[in-house]
């Protein structure tokens, strides 16, 4: 199972206890929690892993959900770790909001793990950054240090620095999927596009709600000459 491909780095960092209910456990999420976790359902889009609960068996994997089918994601695919609820969307919530950094590094090995089952052809590894200004009220960039255990599970590169945001936007979290669109116009911004020219990238964020984010991200880094760029995030908001 993945959720039990930890290292023995993060079994010392959260010795013998569940990080996510706090109960003794010798790993690092209890045999309950990891019951709990909310993986994908066995159908979901292609593209954007939406997921499928109709009950209906011609629903399989290869299908597109009616937002991909009236307009396609400039993303290769997205690969999530499991669905945005219970236990993974309080992780991501201690990790981002209670400043709990070692989650990330765990959420990045989890999904690490996860992307090694995958056929992935990728060069670099790029992470969603942070304004500067968020940046310095939050203290880290969440999808850094996730991009940072994935590069090392995966054995590729991870540039930190290139892609950058220039514009500091206002929180997504009530905003619909046109007005984040709006939102995000012209604010990711490549400083050295002969560092990702032709490359496949990997583009690392902590959360897909609406797309909205990666699309934009995506969409400047195809503008300077990035071959592709597959997705990657923690949780799928359902």
């Amino acid at each position: 199972m993945i959720l039990r491909a930890v290292s023995s780095i993060l079994n010392f960092i959260f010795p013998n206890k569940c990080i996510a209910c706090r109960i003794f456990s010798k790993e690092v999420l209890c045999a309950s929690c990891q019951e709990k976790f909310p993986s994908l359902p066995s159908s979901y889009c292609s593209l954007c892993a939406r997921p499928f609960f109709s009950p209906d068996p011609s629903e399989e994997r290869g299908h597109l959900c009616g937002d991909c089918l009236v307009s396609k994601p400039p993303f290769e695919k997205v690969y999530p770790l499991g669905l945005y609820q219970g236990i993974l969307a309080d992780l991501v919530g201690r990790m981002k909001y209670r400043k709990e950094e070692r989650i990330a590094d765990l959420l990045g090995e989890w999904l690490g793990t996860k992307l090694q089952t995958q056929d992935l052809s990728i060069d670099l590894i790029v992470p969603v950054p942070l304004h500067r200004e968020r940046l310095r009220e939050r203290g880290f960039n969440q999808a850094a240090r996730i991009s940072d255990a994935i590069g090392r599970i995966l054995k590729i590169p991870v540039e930190k620095y290139d892609f950058v945001r220039v514009r500091r936007t206002p929180l997504q979290t009530t905003l619909n999927r046109e007005e984040r669109m709006k939102n995000l116009k012209e604010a990711f911004q490549v400083l050295d596009p002969k560092k990702i020219d032709g490359k496949k990238l990997l583009l690392v964020d902590d959360v897909y709600t609406t797309g909205s984010t990666l699309t934009a991200a995506t969409k400047a880094l195809l503008k300077v000459g990035v071959q592709s760029v597959s997705a990657s995030v923690v949780a799928r908001a359902v």
